[in-house]
């Protein structure tokens, strides 16, 4: 495996980046950004494609749709920032947006680290074949959703602010009312980042603990 960890000046730059947002300081350290940022995840990343395709034989493998972009779309964000200093991949189907799929992830931030899978944005057909195929088979979906190895992610989405389920079972009122599901786990032990093998190991044992709820929300085909 060629990816060998971060290192603390990965970040130091993204610091740095998020105060000097600008094209000046950019093109003044393109080649670090390529070296501290885009070269390590992009290795990470290759690391975990096999992986990642054992759990969903569809996902898009191109290394420029898996890893995020440093610069914003300026079609969509005018008088923003030009720059992120977050980094991110996902592993989601082929010539679909993030924010239009359930998708698994990994990101780097200033403060921390985070992996996951969910809906990147509120996406009202696909949460309502979600909560169709949850219904379908409740007690499937329970015992996956809350299997042990998954106690370490944070149930995330946007909450409606009235119940749209008032007859459902009162476990499946948290997923069935958000505007989009999520399973996420964050921390600010940069360090751990830093250890190439340790920080592939833990991200791949995550995505196998996901793999067969990924798959029972996506309509594929359990292990």
């Amino acid at each position: 495996m060629d990816f060998k960890g971060f290192t603390k000046d990965t970040y130091i730059f993204l610091m740095e980046l998020g105060l000097n947002n600008n094209k000046a300081f950019f093109e003044q350290n393109r080649a670090r950004y390529q070296r501290e940022v885009r070269e390590p995840m992009a290795a990470l990343a290759e690391a975990l494609i096999p992986v990642a395709l054992k759990i969903d034989p569809n996902i898009n493998t191109k290394m420029n749709t898996v890893l995020s972009r440093i610069y914003r779309d300026a079609r969509r964000t005018h008088g923003v920032d030009p720059y992120r200093n977050n980094v991110w991949m996902t592993f989601r189907p082929p010539q679909v947006a993030t924010e239009e799929c359930f998708c698994m992830y990994f990101e780097i931030t200033t403060e921390g680290y985070g992996y996951g899978m969910g809906t990147y944005a509120p996406n009202s057909a696909l949460m309502e074949g979600m909560r169709a195929h949850i219904l379908s088979d409740p007690a499937r979906f329970l015992a996956l959703a809350q299997a042990p190895a998954l106690s370490r992610f944070t149930l995330e989405g946007e909450l409606y602010k009235k119940d749209r389920f008032p007859e459902a079972d009162a476990a499946l009122k948290p997923y069935l009312n958000r505007k989009g599901l999520s399973w996420c786990y964050y921390s600010t032990q940069l360090s751990r980042t830093m250890d190439g093998d340790a920080l592939y190991t833990e991200i791949k044992t995550a995505m196998e603990d996901m793999a067969a709820l990924y798959q029972y929300l996506t309509f594929k085909t359990a292990l």
